[in-house]
């Protein structure tokens, strides 16, 4: 699928952006963290910024389904993004999945070292109507939490503490009703 190996060379030249401090003004940098972005593909790669701090990126062959991406700094943060097909379950979001519905995609992110965090999308859709999974979603989450609703859209946002929040959207659009599932936590 085209779209996650874009996908994947973007979140790639993120990471460097993050690692390397580039401002949006540092075109020649950024030209070079692309072409990096793109050799990092199909293996392993050390950058080192203006500092002499040093990140290596290591990525496996984004494929149809996906693909991963581990950052580990020379302090030892690492962190992992799985884009695509990563493992994401119920009890990992704190949200239920909407019975019956297929799991399209599932993303998720985490760091660990001085600072943990973790990040975790899951996409289902459903053939049963936009009332039915509307209903089931506020039925569960909409009491304390906040609600946004329109015609064939539904947004609940859970806050479970300080650190960390849920948010479910629901949407409808040719017959087909889209969850998205959004957790992080730190």
């Amino acid at each position: 699928m085209k779209t996650v190996r874009v996908l994947m060379v973007v979140l790639v030249g993120l990471a460097l952006l993050a690692v390397t401090g580039c401002g949006c003004g540092k075109i020649k940098q950024a030209a070079e963290i692309a072409r990096m972005a793109n050799d990092a593909r199909d293996g392993k790669m050390t950058v080192t910024n203006e500092k002499g701090e040093k990140a290596t990126i290591e990525t496996n062959k984004a494929g149809d389904k996906g693909g991963k991406i581990t950052v580990t700094d020379e302090k030892g943060t690492t962190t992992t993004t799985e884009i695509g097909n990563a493992k994401v379950s119920e009890q990992e979001v704190g949200i239920a999945f909407y019975p019956g519905a297929t799991v399209e995609t599932s993303s998720a992110s985490s760091t660990s070292g001085k600072e943990s965090a973790k990040y975790s999308v899951v996409s289902l859709t459903s053939t049963d109507s936009f009332d039915q999974v509307a209903k089931f979603y506020k039925d569960k989450y909409a009491k304390g939490n906040t609600v946004m609703e329109q015609p064939n859209s539904l947004m609940i946002t859970i806050t479970a503490g300080k650190e960390s929040g849920r948010m479910i959207m629901v949407t409808s659009s040719e017959g087909k009703v889209q969850i998205m599932i959004h957790a992080a936590a730190s």
